[in-house]
Order: structure tokens, then sequence, then C-alpha cells
């Protein structure tokens, strides 16, 4: 059973997320689960953890097994310099995704900052099939075909 996720609460972007202005087109990015992972993992070191939170991850992972679990708010990624891209928020929820074994992680963020990632993008079919994205108001999804 695909995974609901929402984008409630999160909107506009540019409340929450530095780098990102009211200017900005919202979109949701599929990104390939390994590379997710790997912005999340350069995350952590940036702040000097060794790797995500276990009590946040294991919350995470709990989350998501739920028999009825309600949706799970998409991660928020931003430039912090550019090209370097890190989370505003989600990356225990990212790390979480990869360990469950799916092969995509929907993220929001700008369509400018999305342009810009597109060796990060993972198959935007695959996550149709990951993903219920009924709860989101952003109906742009990028994604490689």
């Amino acid at each position: 059973m695909p995974i609901a996720v929402t984008d409630q609460n999160r909107l506009p972007l540019n409340t929450i997320s530095p780098g990102i202005t009211s200017a900005d087109e919202e979109v949701i990015l599929i990104l390939e689960a390994s590379k997710a992972n790997q912005v999340a993992e350069d995350h952590y070191k940036d702040d000097f953890w060794d790797g995500p939170d276990l009590f946040k991850l294991n919350a995470c992972l709990r989350f998501l097994q739920q028999s009825t679990p309600e949706p799970l708010e998409l991660p928020i990624i931003y430039y912090n310099v550019h090209p370097h891209v890190r989370f505003c928020d989600g990356r225990h929820r990212t790390t979480a995704l990869v360990d469950m074994g799916l092969k995509t992680v929907p993220v929001l963020t700008s369509q400018k900052i999305a342009n810009g990632l597109e060796h990060l993008w993972g198959n935007k079919q695959t996550a149709l099939a990951e993903y219920d994205f009924t709860n989101c108001t952003t109906k742009t999804i990028l994604g490689t075909v």
C-alpha cells in the first residue's frame, strides 16, 4: 500500500525554508533514495553528528509502520550555498524511508532549486507507486520519466 504524504502545514514554503522566496513555484521533487540518503548523511556530518538521532529515527519508523498511519509530512530541501543542498526539515524521515527499502523520496522545494538538482532526481512513476499524493496541495511533481 502506498505511503500517504502531505504538504499541509508546510505551505507556503518561503515561510518555513530559507533559500525559498514567495516568487518561487513550489514543487514536489522525487529524489532517488540513495542520493536523498547521501544528502541526509552529509547534513548530519555538517551538524557534527555521526548519523541520525536514533530516537528520532525509530519514532519515524514506528510512525510509518502504523496500521492506519496519518499522512507523512514531506521533507523540505533548499540550497544552503549553491550547489550545496540540505534539508530544512525531514532528514530523519528521509533516512527512515530509505531504511524501509523505498526507491524514491519525495521532498518539497522550489522549481528553481529542483532544476539545479537533476543529478539527484528519482523515477516519478516509481514514486507514484510508492506514495499517495492525494493529500498534497502542490500538484507539480518532478522526477525522471
